[in-house]
């Protein structure tokens, strides 16, 4: 019989169990966004172990990975302490510059990133995006849905600075004839949509938006950041891509002909979206996938 190592993932990976590895909210569950938002608030400014989910602590796990969301350095050393001899890992599922300082991840955790780039900077290893179960399983019910295309172009996803560069794109691809739709959402649940943001969405909503347009616009704040969840979600969407991330420009993905730079001429962008999307094997993103991910780290 095969001794599996125990796995206990700690935030990102909602919906994603296996017998050997469980997965769980770094916060106490809540019924609602907003309650969660308040709970994530209030632990934020108190650092107090009771809004942390108790479910952390019941684990006997071998191998414990921390994503890097809404962490507190005071977070990360009760783990050390509780898993005390057990593989430690944070894992940056973000820019390492937008999320958690890097230097107050105590030395017992080995240090990980979703980003090629991040990666060399900081000499750390390297594990790539993931399209976990739930979000693939949402991926493959839209794709189904036969969503008739009426836009050349999509951006749906939150602001995060982007806007401004988003509508003058918009405007100068419009004027020879792209049709371009921009979702900007808010970020917080709670908060009042404006004529410039919609209200936050969910997640199969912003993937029929996305399944409406010949292609989507990935466009990273960092040009610099690791591989986004656009792509992965492109394939399965039969969508073609128009990006800025660099990693992605340099992949193998490329190869597909579905993916241009967003620096390309605007009459360059118009010829891509007509064009027929090129059929890419749904295996393609194997390697993206969960069991793919874990196995990485071994």
């Amino acid at each position: 019989m095969i001794n599996l190592k125990k796995y206990l993932i700690i935030g990102g990976m909602p919906n994603t169990n296996r017998d050997n590895v469980t997965c769980v909210s770094l916060l106490k569950p809540t019924k609602s966004a907003i309650g969660l938002a308040l709970v994530s608030r209030l632990y934020q400014r108190s650092k107090s172990r009771r809004y942390i989910n108790p479910k952390i602590f019941e684990q006997d796990p071998d191998v414990v990975i921390v994503f890097d969301s809404g962490i507190t350095k005071n977070f990360l050393y009760q783990i050390k302490k509780q898993f005390s001899g057990k593989r430690l890992i944070f894992f940056y599922f973000n820019p390492v510059e937008l999320t958690f300082d890097i230097k107050e991840v105590p030395s017992d955790f080995e240090i990980w990133s979703y980003s090629e780039y991040d990666s060399n900077k900081y000499k750390i290893k390297k594990n790539g995006q993931i399209l976990n179960d739930y979000l693939y399983k949402e991926c493959l019910a839209v794709s189904n849905m036969n969503i008739s295309t009426i836009n050349d172009l999509v951006f749906v996803g939150t602001d995060k600075g982007r806007r401004t560069f988003l509508e003058k794109y918009k405007k100068e691809l419009s004027s020879i004839g792209v049709d371009v739709n921009l979702v900007i959402t808010k970020k917080r649940a709670f908060t009042i949509p404006t004529k410039r943001h919609r209200k936050k969405m969910t997640y199969r909503e912003y993937l029929i938006e996305e399944a409406k347009a010949s292609a989507i616009i990935d466009y990273c704040v960092n040009e610099n950041a690791g591989i986004t969840l656009r792509p992965l979600e492109a394939i399965i969407l039969k969508k073609k891509i128009v990006t800025n991330c660099n990693e992605l420009l340099k992949s193998k993905m490329m190869e597909s002909g579905n993916i241009i730079s967003i620096s390309e001429e605007p009459s360059k962008i118009k010829d891509f979206v007509s064009k027929p999307y090129n059929p890419v094997p749904l295996g393609t993103i194997k390697e993206y996938l969960f069991d793919s991910w874990i196995k990485n780290f071994d």
